[in-house]
């Protein structure tokens, strides 16, 4: 594809290009800067002629060659454009940090994080790339895109009709794509480049500046709200007396599941008063259940490894952002996921404590079967919270005497409904919601029997109202 503009190049590079490449369809590509695009002038003249500091059997060094021949000049010509015609884009690499709050590996054995990747607005991947050594053949970072990718999501990609991808095996470079319609494949685009040659750095050089091109185009694709993935999303907790824990979210390419891990767990659990064995059991108890997230079908079930708690969970769905409760019969459908995943936790003895519109998703194609996320605040239930201080939505009712139990729970679900009192027009409705608003000690009724308010009129054993059933992705 060629460029609308020659690109620049410092005044010593332009002659070093034209005295070492002959062929006037490279070197045509160019021009000598006259000073007014000095900064993208310097970074083209470091790509293209610059020395590069770099063993090629050495996967770091092969990093930092992708970084001053490919990535400097994506980041450098977003960040020189308009501000509103920026893509806003960050480039993330893995460095293989052992202070991440994740494990490198999905529960199936597969490498989670690609090598590099950018994001748009820091949080939409556009494109990523995989780099090896020059022992292995450029077919094996290739293979490797496609595994990494195995899944295609509109959750994770929108309507994106393709995912740009670079492949590296030492010096050699080949871009490519992995297509919506066959998601485990990275297809080639054109020929791979020789970072060894000067030609080929300089033709690497426009073939970048197209590759930003196609970013654009893909940008167009990508709804604002789509799950972060092959990125860990980390945040950071920061308690009375500077004690602190990590939680950390990590969306798998390989399979429609998000790997979660709580570090260091023994302050996380001292805070809000949980025990491991207590989650374990949550999950455990409630795997075949409706109207709560389970542990992925392909394993992952909570670990602690050291200080470092680890879960994999599906299935994934639309998370609180995309989820728009416009209607009486949006938050009869929200009510009635809640309390089918209440029920299967109640029934284990355990509470959930913390109902919040947050910690609820739902499914992606009728976005009206809900379920409960974030079981790692579940407790006994009839216990007195082992913890400092109480969650401020519990508000000042949901304690009977000093206990949290089932009636609490159902009495926080009532709290969270209540934002949505506007839309209860029914006469049904504001029955369900006067039940559920009452205070915890005179509430009486149990989930299983609010599923059979005339409100909700569950179908029992045959229901299917509820997110997450079993075997659900």
């Amino acid at each position: 594809m060629p460029l609308p503009v020659k690109l620049p190049l410092l005044p010593a590079a332009m002659q070093e290009l034209t005295a070492l490449v002959k062929d006037q369809g490279i070197t045509g590509g160019f021009k000598e800067d006259d000073g007014s695009a000095a900064q993208l002038a310097y970074v083209l003249s470091g790509a293209v002629t610059g020395k590069l500091f770099v063993q090629w059997e050495q996967e770091p060094l092969v990093a930092d060659a992708v970084n001053q021949c490919i990535v400097k000049i994506i980041m450098t010509v977003d960040d020189l454009l308009p501000f509103g015609d920026r893509l806003g884009l960050v480039f993330s690499r893995d460095r293989g940090d052992t202070e991440s709050g994740m494990t490198n590996v999905s529960a199936n054995g597969r490498i989670l994080r690609p090598d590099g990747a950018f994001f748009f607005n820091g949080n939409r991947m556009g494109a990523k790339l995989e780099e090896k050594d020059n022992t292995y053949p450029i077919s094996q970072p290739l293979r490797e895109l496609g595994e990494k990718t195995a899944v295609w999501s509109p959750l994770y990609y929108g309507s994106l009709p393709y995912l740009l991808c670079i492949a590296i095996a030492g010096s050699l470079v080949q871009f490519c794509a992995v297509e919506r319609g066959a998601p485990s494949t990275a297809v080639a685009i054109g020929a791979p480049y020789d970072m060894q040659r000067t030609g080929d750095r300089a033709a690497l050089a426009i073939a970048t500046f197209n590759f930003y091109r196609l970013l654009k185009a893909a940008s167009a694709y990508l709804p604002s709200s789509v799950l972060t993935v092959g990125r860990d999303l980390k945040h950071k907790v920061t308690l009375d007396g500077g004690s602190s824990y990590t939680r950390t979210l990590h969306f798998l390419s390989d399979s429609l599941a998000v790997r979660k891990s709580i570090t260091p767990w023994p302050v996380y659990a001292e805070r809000w008063g949980v025990e491991f064995s207590d989650i374990a059991l949550a999950y455990s108890a409630t795997s075949t259940a409706s109207g709560l997230i389970h542990v992925s079908l392909n394993g992952g079930e909570p670990t602690l490894n050291g200080v470092k708690y680890l879960v994999q969970l599906g299935p994934i769905g639309l998370q609180r952002a995309d989820i728009r409760v416009a209607s009486e019969s949006q938050l009869r459908n929200a009510a009635h996921g809640i309390l089918h995943g209440l029920n299967a936790l109640h029934q284990a003895e355990l509470v959930h404590r913390d109902l919040r519109w947050p910690n609820l998703a739902c499914d992606m194609e009728s976005a009206s079967r809900f379920y409960l996320l974030d079981l790692e605040m579940c407790a006994r239930a009839d216990c007195k919270p082992a913890m400092a201080h109480p969650p401020a939505h519990w508000g000042p009712h949901a304690l009977i005497g000093s206990l949290y139990t089932a009636a609490s729970d159902l009495h926080c679900m009532g709290v969270m409904l209540r934002q949505y009192v506007n839309l209860a027009t029914s006469d049904n409705a504001r029955n369900f919601l006067g039940i559920v608003s009452a205070h915890a000690k005179d509430l009486h009724e149990s989930a299983v029997e609010l599923l059979q308010h005339p409100w909700i009129s569950c179908a029992g054993a045959a229901c299917t109202a509820a997110g997450a059933l079993q075997g659900e992705v």
